[in-house]
């Protein structure tokens, strides 16, 4: 299944934090609105918040959004750096999530929050990507193909949690992509659908389409 706004409001996020037992890691509500109301108060240049989508907000953002705009980032680049124990995994069947992390360049999608219920969409969104703090969101700038320059709330890697990985070997990568399963789906089909939706956009990511292969070999080779 995919995350909906509906599931997210109602708390289906908390939940599979609670059934993989961590619940000692979620974050309250409280917390959540506290960090959506920080990044506001630090904004760089106050108008339209934006988000930078470079994974699942390709494809499934779950808040409104009025615009959307084709933009790279500079200095970070798409990685499966965070072991996943929710969602596209457990702590039995682990899988893998994409993150920002340092070096290089990434091509997305910048979304425009709908300003007139501005922080309950960010709630949201936040509720969804930070019940546990596996991300760092910040302010980061943002290029269009025009060579526009503005503002952007992105999520980085975060190397202070504890699954999230500095170095993995290819072996275990492929691994945990090809096996990792969870209460919405596969790690396979999240990057199956990442790489998808990329070149339905028209945005080249070599690695990820490499990666996809592999992992498609790999499951391959396992099920003979």
């Amino acid at each position: 299944m995919s995350l909906t706004r509906d599931s997210i409001r109602s708390g289906y996020v908390s939940e599979m934090i609670k059934k993989a037992g961590l619940s000692d890691e979620c974050q309250t509500e409280d917390q959540l609105r506290s960090s959506v109301s920080f990044m506001l108060d630090n904004q760089p240049t106050k108008g339209p918040v934006w988000i930078f989508g470079y994974g699942s907000l390709l494809w499934n953002p779950a808040f409104n959004f009025v615009e959307r705009r084709y933009c790279s980032l500079q200095g970070y680049h798409r990685s499966f750096c965070l072991k996943s124990f929710i969602g596209r995994g457990t702590p039995e069947t682990p899988g893998l999530m994409l993150a920002l992390k340092s070096g290089g360049s990434c091509e997305g999608i910048a979304l425009q929050v709908d300003p007139d219920n501005l922080e309950e969409e960010l709630f949201i969104l936040w509720s969804r990507e930070m019940p546990m703090k596996s991300y760092t969101p910040g302010w980061v700038e943002l290029r269009t193909s025009e060579g526009e320059l503005f503002h952007g709330v992105a999520f980085l890697s975060n190397p202070e949690h504890p699954r999230y990985l500095d170095s993995v070997s290819e072996e275990e990568s492929l691994h945990l992509l090809a096996t990792g399963h969870g209460h919405l789906g596969t790690a396979s089909e999240y990057l199956y659908n990442t790489v998808s939706h990329l070149a339905d956009l028209d945005i080249h990511d070599p690695s990820m389409s490499e990666l996809a292969d592999k992992v498609r070999q790999h499951q391959a080779k396992s099920s003979t």
